[in-house]
């Protein structure tokens, strides 16, 4: 028989209330967990556990869900490319950075627990990992403790630049379809574990690098094993005006008309829509689209802020019927700072402090990511649910005054008052620490790597510039 854990008397909990299909706030309650499912959410718990913990002053809140990760390669760029971009290729770093930055095999490993171990201390217990396997993948995410859905990538084409401005496509259908074969073969092992803490999820990689019998077969696969499907779709002008170029159509358009989009479906960042000010595009069907559909889209707002570009917004996706939940496609993975972030450069984006609220993008980051990935037992405090959950140090000096707290932990502590976290039931962060991998020794290993890869960075850049040269320090060195 499972233990059971009650904690009691909690100062705050983030509940799910049933009846305005919400969160909430109850002061001075208990949650109660036995394995990996919550029994109790409410006050006055009358029955025992082999666990109390004193909850007086923490604050309980459901794990966050990052619907839209790279964890594996994208740690990589840290020092490198935060204020770097491809500006004569439309603000846009696929197709002249991210080759530029490639770990060798043997620091995936290291990259892989820098970036989760960073997501379990910012209280996220379910992600969804996007990259190209590897033989330890799996086996990583064991280690981990965290909930995943894994997204092995497979296209028909690889970007490159021949002169830094000119974007071309390498296109090679027949290992798209050998990728193809292998991610099915690696998603229905993934689907027989019998615990269901990780799982598979298919994924070509973007709308213009694949053909469209690979995107109708990837989505029809998806379907057939009753998985989620996700892509990247309408994240730069290039691709915007490539999928208009080639079709004539948007990529959202495109997709729909193959019958990719569903409420199983998530889109990678989906900045440019038609209707995104950047494009001038005199249409507007795109959102509409998605709405009717049910797709939702997995909006990663710091990566884009960083890059001087923001989604216009969430607030108006929000109205015109358009899903929208939060990811974390760049470091630090901190799935309170993207929330942060995503609230307040709707704002930004709207010239409305009013137009969004923490409460609306807390919502987006549990609920929402929750419903794209089918999984109605993730993303909230119930009975029934999954106990992913997160203990947070209400007397913490950054969440004081604490009046409201998730708007204290949300735009002052991000991670710093954070205690506990549970995936599953079962503790993986201790007193803020990480408690199933060593995020230190990982962090050497990754520096390593990346030195390593500096070293031979001249040989991959199409104009065979010295890292230096490509991505400046922020102050000059004196010597």
């Amino acid at each position: 028989m499972a233990p059971t854990t009650w904690i009691k008397n909690a100062g705050c909990v983030v509940a799910w209330d049933e009846e305005t299909n919400g969160h909430v706030y109850l002061n001075d309650a208990d949650v109660v967990f036995t394995g990996d499912r919550i029994d109790f959410v409410g006050k006055g718990y009358d029955g025992t556990a082999e666990e109390v913990i004193d909850g007086h002053e923490r604050m309980v809140i459901p794990g966050l869900i990052s619907l839209h990760t790279h964890a594996t390669h994208i740690t990589r760029g840290k020092g490198l490319n935060e204020e770097i971009d491809s500006k004569l290729m439309f603000n846009t770093t696929l197709f002249e950075i991210n080759p530029l930055l490639a770990l060798e095999p043997q620091y995936f490993n290291a990259s892989f627990e820098c970036a989760v171990s960073e997501l379990l201390r910012s209280g996220c217990t379910t992600m969804v990992e996007m990259t190209n396997p590897y033989p330890e993948w799996i086996d990583n995410v064991e280690r981990s403790g965290i909930r995943a859905y894994l997204a092995p990538h497979f296209s028909s084409s690889r970007y490159y630049t021949p002169n830094g401005h000119s974007m071309c496509y390498e296109w090679d259908e027949a290992k798209g379809r050998r990728q193809f074969e292998e991610a099915l073969k690696l998603i229905d092992e993934i689907e027989k574990r019998p615990d269901g803490r990780i799982r598979g999820m298919v994924y070509p990689a973007q709308v213009d690098s694949c053909t469209e019998d690979l995107m109708r077969d990837a989505a029809a696969a998806a379907r057939e094993r009753g998985v989620p499907l996700t892509t990247h779709c309408a994240q730069s002008v290039v691709e915007f005006r490539e999928m208009m170029h080639r079709h004539g159509k948007t990529p959202v358009e495109w997709l729909h008309g193959l019958g990719f989009l569903g409420p199983d479906v998530s889109l990678g960042h989906l900045l440019f829509p038609d209707e995104a000010p950047k494009l001038h595009w005199p249409t507007r069907n795109d959102l509409p689209i998605l709405a009717e559909t049910g797709a939702t889209v997995a909006h990663c707002p710091v990566i884009q802020a960083r890059r001087g570009r923001l989604l216009h917004s969430i607030a108006s996706y929000k109205e015109k019927g358009v899903k929208v939940a939060i990811g974390t496609d760049t470091f630090p993975h901190n799935m309170i700072d993207e929330i942060r972030w995503a609230t307040v450069m709707c704002k930004v984006a709207t010239e409305d402090t009013h137009s969004i609220t923490a409460g609306d993008t807390f919502h987006a980051a549990t609920v929402v990511a929750a419903e794209a990935l089918g999984r109605p037992d993730l993303g909230r405090l119930a009975i029934g649910a999954k106990a992913d959950l997160v203990l947070i140090d209400l007397g913490h000096p950054l969440m004081q005054p604490a009046r409201d707290p998730l708007r204290s932990l949300i735009f002052s502590a991000l991670d710093a008052p954070i205690l506990r976290v549970y995936v599953d039931g079962r503790q993986v962060v201790e007193d803020g620490e990480v408690t199933t991998m060593d995020h230190r020794a990982a962090a050497a290993r990754l520096n390593e790597g990346q030195q390593r890869a500096i070293a031979t960075m001249p040989e991959r850049d199409w104009g065979g510039r010295s890292c230096d040269e490509i991505f400046p320090r922020c102050l000059p060195t004196k010597h």
